[in-house]
């Protein structure tokens, strides 16, 4: 036991935690850091979303309660869960990077787990994945459909969560990105060349609120996945292109058969008919399409560039 705890004690890392209106639970997370502050060392770098309420001025309140160092981040403006990591990522000094969440629904305690695979294995990314879900019935649904669909597009895709042990040197490869990160589970996976999964256990919420995600933000965020971070809508497109296209062919060769030898005009109503449905359908992967163009317009001309407010380290 003695000496895992040295292994613990000798790993250099940082434990990234993105924050949304967590002010009323901000010291239950640092307190329940600070209690493995003594076996391993760590610095906390918190990234807060443009919270609603005090959260950041919360974090510059209590850090100087710890002794760990902390790094504090203030975003000029709200840009979801997986941003607001990539911000905190790209802040990392250490060996490796810990994701948590700010909810004590992963449990630091919980990072032991992950420390003794990476110390055992050295993969490149190591998942927490949950014994039970202690989310609502709805938001479990929810999710299980979406990684179902997203692993049609990428079969590595398979027991991700927001709790993860990233290497530094697939930090560095993500670095170098400067594509836009909505999914940040995507070019994380697409960098690893090894990942590992751990079982651990997922907390109820400390402060008894539901999820910071409403049930429209999730919807966004599934349609945003599927739209541009996953092949399904080009796949869809290409496939009903050809039963349309087989379709129609098939009406065609009907109607041709008719002229010949049932002596049968061709009527008005299935020339306006085959127009609508070939016209429609063109227009319908016009749109998608050009849903991507307007993707790679705003990214080249650097649109979705995230501005940090306030930025300090408390050292220790």
């Amino acid at each position: 036991m003695n000496q895992i705890f040295l292994l613990l004690k000798s790993a250099d890392f940082d434990i990234v935690v993105p924050v949304y209106n967590a002010s009323n639970r901000l010291k239950a997370l640092l307190d329940a850091l600070e209690q493995q502050a003594s076996e391993l060392s760590f610095r906390v770098i918190l990234v807060d979303d443009f919270s609603k309420d005090d959260s950041y001025q919360k974090i510059i309140a209590l850090q100087s309660g710890y002794s760990f160092e902390t790094e504090a981040i203030r975003l000029a403006c709200n840009v979801g869960q997986h941003s607001a990591t990539m911000i905190g990522l790209a802040h990392v000094q250490g060996e490796f990077a810990v994701t948590i969440d700010d909810d004590l629904q992963h449990h630091p305690r919980e990072i032991r787990k992950l420390i003794a695979v990476y110390n055992e294995k050295k993969p490149d990314l190591i998942y927490g994945s949950y014994v039970e879900k202690k989310h609502s019935f709805a938001r479990n649904v929810g999710s299980f459909l979406l990684k179902q669909i997203v692993k049609i597009s990428n079969k590595r895709l398979i027991n991700i969560t927001s709790f993860r042990l990233i290497r530094k040197e697939v930090l560095n490869s993500f670095r170098q990105s400067d594509k836009p990160v909505v999914f940040i589970d995507e070019p994380l996976i697409h960098f690893a060349s090894s990942i590992e999964y751990v079982k651990v256990e997922h907390q109820n919420r400390t402060d008894g609120e539901s999820s910071s995600y409403s049930y429209r933000k999730l919807i966004a965020f599934a349609l945003n996945i599927i739209l541009f971070h996953s092949s399904l809508p080009l796949q869809f497109i290409t496939r009903l292109g050809l039963v349309m296209s087989l379709t129609f062919f098939g009406i065609g060769c009907y109607y041709i058969w008719q002229k010949f030898f049932l002596d049968v005009q061709l009527g008005f109503t299935s020339i306006i008919v085959s127009i609508f449905f070939s016209s429609g359908l063109i227009l319908f992967a016009l749109g998608i399409i050009g849903e991507y163009i307007r993707k790679i317009w705003s990214s080249q001309n650097q649109l979705n560039n995230i501005v940090i407010r306030s930025h300090d380290v408390f050292k220790r």
